[in-house]
């Protein structure tokens, strides 16, 4: 598959003329990117390791004997009986 050797950029002009004369125009930018992939990558890896780091500050203590943020104590959960209506 070729593939141009250095990035690429064009404008896109799209000119129409109705039936009755009304005359349209729009333009966009287009561009091409040799090194998508590595936007790409990041893309797709930092939503994972920003999950990752998350659980691994929120794991429950004694796990692996080390202390740690607990989500029953950063969000407690209180008791509550369903028959009372406030």
């Amino acid at each position: 598959l070729w593939c141009p050797r250095t990035r690429s950029t064009a404008t896109v002009h799209i000119e129409m003329l109705e039936a009755h004369g009304l005359a349209l125009f729009d333009e966009f930018a287009l561009s091409f990117h040799l090194h998508f992939h590595k936007l790409l990558k990041w893309l797709v890896a930092l939503p994972m390791l920003l999950m990752v780091a998350i659980l691994m500050a929120f794991r429950a203590p004694g796990d692996d004997g080390e202390g740690g943020l607990s989500l029953s104590a950063a969000l407690p959960l209180t008791e509550h009986s369903g028959n009372h209506l406030h």
